[in-house]
């Protein structure tokens, strides 16, 4: 006796690079939705792809329409080979609409432009509805930056690299804007990350100054130099012999008060 499937009113495409398990579809179980997943000739061969490359983003796309299924979702996985294949990605959706009597189509943003491009054309003249959801793989929206610089006519400066004397609004409008940026927990011992999120020192600044001996600088002192790229100042005359101009000397001259190097 077979068992009915339940009526589906929604599928969900699912690109090769966006096969996050913890992506907000997957927060909830719905029968009526219907999770899809294809190997296409269209994406194989627009352009010369490595032959691991594409067996990696296969073997991944079947874990995680497997990983589907145990979770109690819904999902349709095309084969390269599967008979029904029709090698292109809008031929499918359109073919899989028909076939399980949906009215709406959903798919994640792609990130990249060619894909982006037809997936939106395509979807403007289909009976159906299509709608575009985000990636979630970015910390900012598609038109976050299109709003935040809205008006302005500079892209850095009064809107995220702010002058200490800046005007308070505009400090407020900085500091709520970073604000919202914080999705990552931070783990012990990240002084790093902690300074990026939020906009605070949080360990000491290397000292503006390295003391050296008078005389060419040694090696390790020349790379830290080229490193920080700050200026070396001269502590006295050096009691070690050296090579000075040609000669074996104990003392060789003062140098001048500052002595800078050349970075690149």
């Amino acid at each position: 006796m077979s068992t009915q499937q339940p009526r589906t009113h929604t599928l969900r495409l699912l690109l090769g690079d966006q096969l996050n398990p913890e992506h907000s579809w997957f927060a909830t179980q719905d029968d009526g939705v219907v999770y899809v997943l294809m190997e296409v000739r269209q994406e194989t061969d627009y352009v010369l792809h490595h032959a691991q490359k594409i067996l990696a983003i296969f073997a991944a796309m079947r874990d995680l329409d497997r990983h589907l299924r145990e979770a109690g979702h819904r999902a349709r996985y095309v084969a390269m080979d599967d008979a029904s294949n029709r090698q292109s990605i809008p031929d499918n959706l359109a073919a899989l609409m028909a076939h399980y009597g949906a009215h709406t189509l959903q798919y994640q943003h792609p990130d990249e432009w060619r894909l982006d491009e037809q997936l939106r054309t395509w979807g403007v003249v289909q009976a159906f509805a299509v709608q575009a959801v985000s990636s979630e793989h970015f910390y900012t929206t598609r038109t976050e930056m299109a709003e935040l610089f809205k008006g302005r006519k500079q892209w850095l400066g009064p809107a995220v690299l702010l002058p200490p004397h800046a005007p308070a609004p505009q400090r407020a409008d900085r500091r709520g804007w970073r604000a919202q940026r914080r999705p990552v927990e931070l783990r012990p011992r990240q002084p790093q990350a902690l300074a990026w999120l939020t906009g605070f020192a949080a360990s000491k600044r290397p000292p503006r100054m390295t003391t050296a001996p008078c005389g060419p600088p040694s090696r390790p002192q020349a790379y830290q130099a080229l490193a920080t790229r700050r200026p070396m100042r001269c502590a006295g005359p050096s009691t070690e012999p050296r090579h000075w101009r040609g000669s074996i000397t104990s003392s060789p001259p003062r140098c001048s008060t500052l002595a800078r190097m050349k970075t690149p």
